[in-house]
């Protein structure tokens, strides 16, 4: 038998609201469905996306090059497989207590060929190619006694290098001339060798007689740099000299320098003359007496 409405005047008066509320309960349902499928959609997407992530090792400040490194220099981010690196480290376990063999930089990742394990003991280098940095070329240089510091720099130092040189210039008559400038080319450079020594220690020598003696200032100094300070070096070696400029091992600041010559020299040596202006006054006469008074 057919379903049947009752044949009511009020129920037929409030169908439509009826109607109305159903249809938006069963929206509401739908809607609530349609918003717990999305979640459990997105859910499973993070979880796929997670399960294509790594956790890697990054810094937490700036770790400087021979600092030991300890757990408040690091932090850890998950980011995909496809970004990480060969060297990155996967885990704080893998870095802790390793020297950082050059600086690195807060927000970077710790890779693993940026540390070494701490040496128990001392050894000798063996090779320079086994002290030269990854990056890095050794390039030697020819230096006399002043600019190696009277055989003072020893391998294992830190130095600037400044270049000797004639620069190309112009007269005021407009005749082609040059004029001697002190460029600075680089900070910061680790000096490998001085003349065949690798070794810091390696200072003395002994003599024919059983005692020791000091080794002789070396003329050529030996050091890290990258392939276009190489080239540059060379070229400047061509044209004048090279001096070096020795810094202490804490100090790994880089400052800006500018060329010197006689015009930059005068302008720091000697003080700016200051101008003279003369000031004005005007003459002003009482009965046959005159006086000047000076404006201000």
């Amino acid at each position: 038998m057919p379903f049947k409405l009752p044949d009511s005047p009020l129920l037929k008066k409030n169908l439509p609201l009826v109607i109305a509320g159903i249809s938006a309960l069963l929206a509401v349902v739908l809607i609530n469905v349609y918003i717990q499928q999305q979640a459990a959609e997105e859910r499973r997407r993070l979880a796929e996306a997670e399960k294509n992530k790594v956790t890697v090792i990054f810094a937490a400040r700036d770790i400087p090059r021979g600092a030991i490194i300890s757990e408040d220099m690091l932090t850890d981010s998950r980011i995909p497989k496809n970004q990480v690196g060969e060297y990155a480290a996967t885990s704080a376990v893998r870095v802790l207590g390793k020297v950082a063999i050059t600086n690195i930089r807060k927000g970077e990742p710790v890779l693993l060929n940026k540390v070494t394990a701490p040496s128990q003991k001392k050894e000798r280098p063996t090779t320079l190619a086994a002290k030269v940095p990854p990056g890095k070329r050794a390039v030697t240089i020819s230096v006399d006694t002043l600019a190696s510091l009277a055989g003072m720099v020893r391998p294992g130092d830190y130095a600037d290098l400044i270049g000797i040189v004639s620069l190309p210039s112009v007269d005021i008559k407009g005749n082609n001339t040059s004029r001697m400038t002190i460029l600075p080319l680089f900070q910061d450079i680790l000096v490998l060798a001085t003349g065949q020594e690798l070794d810091p220690e390696q200072k003395k020598i002994v003599s024919k007689t059983g005692g020791f003696q000091e080794t002789s200032p070396s003329s050529t100094v030996t050091l890290a740099l990258s392939p276009q300070e190489a080239n540059i070096i060379a070229f400047i070696e061509e044209q004048g000299k090279i001096r070096l400029v020795l810094r202490s091992p804490q100090d790994k600041q880089a400052l800006r320098t500018v060329p010197a010559d006689w015009e930059t020299v005068l302008k720091i040596i000697l003080p700016p003359e200051e101008k003279y202006e003369p000031k004005r006054a005007v003459e002003v006469y009482h009965g046959t007496r005159k006086e000047i008074i000076v404006l201000d």
